[in-house]
C-alpha cells in the first residue's frame, strides 16, 4: 500500500475510534443522567407519601424519615456530576429529614428545599432535553 494512503487510512480509523468513544461516552452520560433523575424522583415520591401519611394524622416515623433522608442523599450523589448546586440542595433536603425538628419553615424556604420546589425542579429536569 502507498504510504500516504496507509497514513490516511490509519488517520480515518483513529478518528472513527475517537468518534465511537465520544458517542459511547455521551450514551453513558445520558444513562447516568437518567439514573440521577430516577433517584430524584424516588426521593420526591417517598417524601410525598410520608408527608401525606403525616397529614392523615399518622405518627412521625423515624424509619421512614431515615429512608427519605437516604433517598435525598443518594439523589445528591447522583446529581453531583451534572449540577453541583442542585446536588447541594438535594443534600440539604436529606439533612433536613435526618433531623427535621432542627429546621424551621423559614430555613426550609431559604434553602429552597420545599417539596413543591423539589418537585418542580424534577419536572423541569425531566422536560429538559439534555
Amino acid at each position: 500500500m502507498i504510504p500516504e494512503i496507509k497514513t490516511f487510512v490509519t488517520t480515518v480509523e483513529k478518528l472513527n475510534s475517537i468518534k465511537n468513544s465520544f458517542l459511547q461516552s455521551k450514551r453513558d452520560r445520558n444513562d447516568e443522567y437518567d439514573l440521577a433523575l430516577a433517584s430524584l424522583y424516588a426521593a420526591i415520591c417517598e417524601t410525598k407519601l410520608y408527608i401525606a401519611a403525616l397529614n392523615r394524622g399518622e405518627p412521625e416515623n423515624s424509619d421512614k424519615e431515615a429512608l427519605v433522608a437516604k433517598l435525598w442523599h443518594n439523589a445528591a450523589v447522583a446529581m453531583r456530576r451534572f449540577d453541583a448546586s442542585l446536588a447541594d440542595r438535594f443534600y440539604l433536603k436529606g439533612s433536613y429529614w435526618t433531623e427535621p425538628a432542627s429546621w424551621t419553615n423559614v430555613d426550609v424556604k431559604n434553602a429552597r428545599i420545599t417539596i413543591d420546589e423539589m418537585h418542580e425542579v424534577c419536572r423541569q429536569l425531566i422536560l429538559d432535553k439534555k
